[in-house]
C-alpha cells in the first residue's frame, strides 16, 4: 500500500478525484513502459490486501516487494531527471 501511495504522489494530480491507477499507468507509459506488467501485479496485490487485510508471505510476495522498491526508485529518478 505504501508503494502505491508513492506512485500516486509521483503521477496523480492533486485535483484528481478517482481512477488514480489510470494516471499511474499513464506516467509509467511515459517514463518506463516496461514496468506496466509489474504495476498490474503490484496493484492486484494491493487490492487483495485492501479487501482481505493481509497477504500471504510467499516467495512471490517477497519478490514483488523487492521489485516494487527497486522500480519505484527507478521511476522517481526518471521523473526527477525530466524536471
Amino acid at each position: 500500500m505504501l508503494i502505491y501511495c508513492c506512485l500516486e504522489h509521483l503521477f496523480v494530480p492533486s485535483e484528481a478525484g478517482s481512477e488514480n491507477s489510470k494516471y499511474i499507468v499513464g506516467g509509467l507509459n511515459a517514463l518506463k513502459p516496461q514496468l506496466t506488467t509489474w504495476f498490474r501485479d503490484m496493484y492486484n496485490q494491493r487490492c487483495e490486501y485492501a479487501h482481505k487485510g493481509f497477504v500471504l508471505r510467499t516467495d512471490k510476495t517477497l519478490a514483488l516487494i523487492r521489485d516494487s522498491m527497486k522500480n519505484v526508485m527507478t521511476l522517481l529518478a526518471a521523473k526527477l531527471s525530466i524536471h
